[in-house]
């Protein structure tokens, strides 16, 4: 069966559609990520885990959530100067 996957950013329509495509083709985590990996290195997956719900997989293309343009600093940190 395939992998059911919730590609991120959603604004990245391309990354969605070769996300998609490999997922069809997969039944494995590992698999779907040795696939993605070549075309977007830092990629990674998470399952969704809510309850009564089939597994999910969000696909971070940039390895997490936030992407790599995320600042290191904390929200807090954000509004003091140097």
């Amino acid at each position: 069966m395939p992998l059911k996957t919730l590609p991120l950013p959603s604004s990245d329509r391309a990354f969605a559609r070769v996300v998609r495509k490999l997922a069809d083709s997969t039944d494995s985590v590992a698999e779907l990520v040795a696939r993605l990996r070549p075309l977007y290195p830092e990629v990674a997956l998470s399952r969704r885990m809510l309850s009564g719900e089939p597994a999910m997989f969000y696909v971070y293309r940039d390895g997490n959530y936030f992407g790599r343009r995320r600042s290191r600093r904390t929200t807090s940190e954000a509004g003091k100067s140097p």
